[in-house]
């Protein structure tokens, strides 16, 4: 029970900074400036301070969900670890290999690989953390 109110505590602290972060960075739009030209307070001085923030909460947020995720479910953490451990080398290398311009048909080239292997990244570690998380559930109840 300790867990989960430590698990919310952390959710609504790191959602008041990116709140935080995204009125500095857009003043306008929570109402902080005055006319058309001018903000109140200058928060316009603020807007790099207000994207660090903006983009410190959710990637804090997301080292956060696997830290928690590891000491609360180690087998699916080392599964998962197994699979990056062979991937991200072998997609950094597929990278490297790929021209900077490619112009035929198909425009195999650094940023679309990059994109590509992301994407399969993201969803493959998805599909790890979905179909692992019963099966530990099951050999656990045996």
């Amino acid at each position: 029970m300790q867990g989960n109110k430590n698990n919310l505590v952390v959710f609504f602290l790191l959602l008041v900074i990116f709140l935080i972060g995204l009125a500095l960075v857009f003043p306008k739009s929570f109402s902080l400036c005055d006319g058309v030209f001018e903000c109140r307070d200058k928060y316009g001085e603020y807007e790099n301070m207000g994207a660090m923030l903006a983009l410190f909460a959710p990637v804090m947020f997301l080292v956060f969900l696997v830290v928690n995720s590891y000491y609360k479910a180690r087998g699916v953490f080392n599964s998962w670890l197994r699979f990056s451990k062979y991937y991200l080398p072998i997609a950094a290398v597929l990278i490297f290999l790929m021209p900077a311009v490619d112009s035929s048909i198909f425009g195999f080239d650094k940023e679309f690989m990059t994109w590509l292997l992301a994407g399969i990244f993201f969803l493959s570690s998805l599909g790890i953390i979905i179909f692992k998380r019963p099966s530990l559930g099951s050999s656990a109840s045996k």
